[in-house]
């Protein structure tokens, strides 16, 4: 067999260099057609000859990686990409006691529709030439549960790019609502719709949170009531 040198080749053989760096600027491989047609290669003089397969393996496992991640950042860019388009700014102005939103539009086709779920909300307020609908809208004799705001433009009067407009929604007095975060929803002139997330909007306060400290103090008198029945019972004995 050949013996595999650093400096100079063997006739006949064929050097590979994989590349060249600032860390390694003489790195090269000697690759040597041995008997039988196989190759062989090798590295600094008195390293053993790596097999082709594991030098193969070890280029190959790192772009395997590399692609992957990117593949994954990818997809998790797409929605963020998508949502970009179009943005909604503000939520519970606590002043004026009701809520307020600016739908900005930095794509590049109008907005005709814009959507956003509430709870208990009963006025609304769109900009001049949209008409609006509200779904389980908080007044006597309907309940209490969420329901969506849909605001649509009429009359060419859309959100066009660059443009932004002003939403605003009141809501009945009380302690059952709070800010929440929820996923608003536009529709595009082409029809085509965006989601957008982190829109603050008046949700129901969630049930454990609202009755939270009066189940506490109900589990502890309840367990007052059974350790002295217990104590009673004792002393009857």
């Amino acid at each position: 067999m050949n013996t595999m040198t650093h400096s100079q080749p063997p006739e006949g053989a064929m050097e590979y260099s994989p590349g060249r760096s600032e860390a390694s600027p003489g790195l090269s491989f000697h690759v040597t057609r041995a008997p039988g047609g196989g190759d062989e290669i090798g590295g600094e003089p008195g390293d053993p000859s790596p097999p082709l397969g594991a030098l193969d393996e070890t280029y190959r496992r790192p772009f395997s990686v590399a692609g992957l991640l990117a593949g994954m950042l990818t997809l998790c860019c797409i929605p963020a990409a998508a949502s970009a388009q179009v943005t909604i700014t503000g939520g519970l102005n606590r002043a004026e006691r009701q809520y307020v939103w600016t739908v900005s539009n930095n794509g590049n086709q109008p907005v005709v529709s814009v959507q956003i779920p509430h709870y208990r909300g009963n006025i609304f307020e769109a900009p001049e030439g949209w008409e609006f609908e509200i779904t389980n809208k908080a007044e006597v004799g309907m309940k209490n549960e969420p329901g969506l705001v849909t605001a649509r433009a009429t009359g060419g009067l859309a959100i066009r790019p660059g443009q932004s407009a002003e939403f605003r929604l009141r809501f009945a007095p009380g302690n059952l609502t709070a800010p929440a975060d929820r996923v608003a929803t536009v529709t595009l002139i082409d029809g085509s719709t965006l989601s957008i997330p982190g829109v603050e909007v008046p949700w129901p306060i969630p049930w454990l949170t609202r009755y939270g400290q009066l189940v506490v103090f109900g589990a502890i008198f309840l367990g007052f009531l059974i350790i002295q029945a217990l104590r009673n019972r004792r002393k009857k004995a």
